[in-house]
């Protein structure tokens, strides 16, 4: 073995390890205790049956996926299979697109909370007012971008002569935009498997899981961001698999413009851009002379993407004509401090956010301090064993919701008007399954939680596959180390389900790619023997 192999073992073999570490014990947790976990009441998740037999159920189907899986494994997808296959791939989106708007036509409502606000935000700036000093939008200066847009969609609307509430045209681009990151997700299936059946397999839960989940009716950061973090990693992994520079080039800007919108939409999604960056790195330091003008192009795009998303996002800012008020804006700090909070278990507390008021009159600077304080504190009182077990039940509370918040953090805030729907039977029957305490909810609730489980499971299977070949093992790598991202930023800051729904295409391909590799070993057989 040669060094370089060794290193690349090395480096794999940490990055295998922490993923592991931090995620089998909540998946362990989740399938045993499930709402057992004492994790915040109002966040657990009411289904038919538990865990224990929905893991039993995810393991049979996984089964039978590789099964099949292997036996399509002799179907080689050369450039006409994969042709006809991104054609049939395009069309059912088309479709579910099309579902999508049935269901929400027949059942969408506004919501409360944070959406209320941006909504009424974007209405403002529709008319032409200004926004002022906001305090609320000063806080959360990151509902600036999602208010802006829906602003200048609801203008758009009102200009083309919507019929009936134009506030509805927010949940049909919110419809296809999840549309569109079902289609994203499928094409980065096929890519990183380059199996038809796990592609199959793989639309069915994007399909179930986004396609028809209740955060189509929300017109927020998660509905309009969840495009974004699916198709900048496909369009990287697009790069990162080539070796034609003429597609290498554009991939790459592709991948980091794509990561910065959604970055000016939703700054989790600052994630993947961070991912991809350290990839770089790490190939930079691989192979030095093959990778530093890719590398270099890398670098000169994504800093250009994202000073434009910050400089756009002033510009947002002044449009809506928002006088902000910097001492109140919220800092990673102030998540930090809620994030460690005991009652909660590190979801929103409105305790916390009182710090704001205690602060009121003091530099940004000096509340950031006392919450990192704070947030020490809160720790330390936890002990050596009570912080590890605090940050364990945090992510099962994470992790163990199929719906991701939709029946814990949502209630109708008011109709839509004039209403849009038929008032039929088939409203009613809608309305059943995806309003709150409709009469097939928990039916809703076991199935999206079974289907997540199934993802759970194969994300569980995930690093144990063995990744021999450079292209694979790239790829294996980016995706992990993402995921190491997106939990480590749930077990440090505020966390909820919810935040994992604008990553849970790039998690359902992670998970196929973990049921492909089941018997990747017999296909590779079954093609030296022919």
């Amino acid at each position: 073995m040669t060094k370089g192999t060794k290193d690349k073992n090395l480096i794999s073999g940490i990055i295998k390890y922490i993923f592991v570490i931090l995620f089998v014990p909540v998946f362990i947790c989740v399938i045993m205790l499930g709402t057992k976990m004492d994790y915040n009441e109002g966040l657990k998740l009411v289904t038919k049956y538990d865990n224990k037999l929905a893991v039993i159920i995810a393991v049979i189907g996984i089964f039978v996926v590789a099964f099949l899986a292997k036996k399509a494994g002799k179907i080689k997808l050369d450039a006409k299979t994969e042709g006809i296959a991104d054609c049939v791939i395009a069309a059912l989106t088309f479709i579910l697109y099309r579902i999508e708007l049935l269901i929400a036509r027949e059942t969408a409502f506004k919501l409360p909370w944070d959406i209320g606000v941006v909504r009424g935000t974007a209405n403002t700036f529709a008319r032409g007012e200004a926004l002022g000093s906001d305090v609320y939008i000063s806080v959360y200066h990151n509902n600036i971008s999602i208010a802006y847009i829906l602003g200048r969609l609801l203008k758009r609307a009102q200009e083309k002569g919507y019929q009936g509430d134009p506030e509805f045209y927010w949940v049909e681009i919110g419809c296809l935009l999840m549309a569109l990151s079902v289609f994203f997700g499928t094409l980065l299936i096929k890519k990183i498997t380059k199996n038809l059946v796990i592609t199959a397999a793989g639309f069915l839960t994007l399909f179930v899981l986004v396609g028809l989940s209740g955060w189509m009716f929300a017109t927020y950061t998660d509905s309009y961001g969840i495009l974004f973090p699916v198709a900048a990693v496909y369009f990287y992994i697009t790069y990162r698999q080539s070796d034609k520079p003429y597609i290498k080039i554009p991939a790459i800007l592709l991948s980091c413009l794509l990561g910065a919108v959604g970055y000016f939409v939703k700054p989790s999604i600052f994630i993947v851009l961070i991912a991809m960056a350290a990839c770089e790195i790490l190939g930079l330091i691989r192979k030095p002379r093959s990778s530093a003008v890719y590398f270099a192009v890398f670098m000169i795009s994504l800093c250009a993407v994202v000073v434009g998303a910050s400089k756009y996002k002033e510009k947002a800012s002044d449009e809506l004509g928002f006088d902000r008020i910097e001492n109140l804006a919220a800092g990673v700090m102030d998540y930090f401090y809620m994030g460690q909070n005991e009652k909660t278990t590190g979801s929103y507390s409105n305790e916390d956010v009182t710090v704001f008021g205690e602060f009121q009159f003091e530099e940004k600077s000096v509340r950031e301090k006392a919450c990192f304080e704070r947030a020490i504190n809160r720790i330390k009182e936890k002990g050596i064993v009570g912080a590890p077990y605090f940050w364990l039940k945090k992510m099962v509370m994470t992790f163990n919701d199929g719906t991701f918040g939709w029946r814990g953090e949502v209630w109708i805030a008011n109709e839509y008007w004039p209403p849009v729907c038929s008032d039929t039977k088939r409203t009613r029957l809608l309305r059943d399954i995806w309003r709150i305490d409709g009469f097939h909810e928990l039916k809703f609730n076991t199935l999206m939680q079974q289907v997540w489980i199934f993802v759970l499971t194969g994300l569980f299977v995930y690093p144990f596959i063995e990744r021999k070949k450079d292209g694979e093992r790239e790829t294996w790598e980016f995706l992990t180390v993402l995921f190491i991202g997106v939990f480590l930023y749930q077990v440090l800051l505020e966390a909820r389900a919810r935040y994992l729904f604008v990553f849970l295409p790039v998690i359902i391909a992670m998970a196929m790619s973990g049921i492909s590799g089941l018997s990747k070993k017999n296909i590779e057989k079954w093609r030296k023997r022919d």
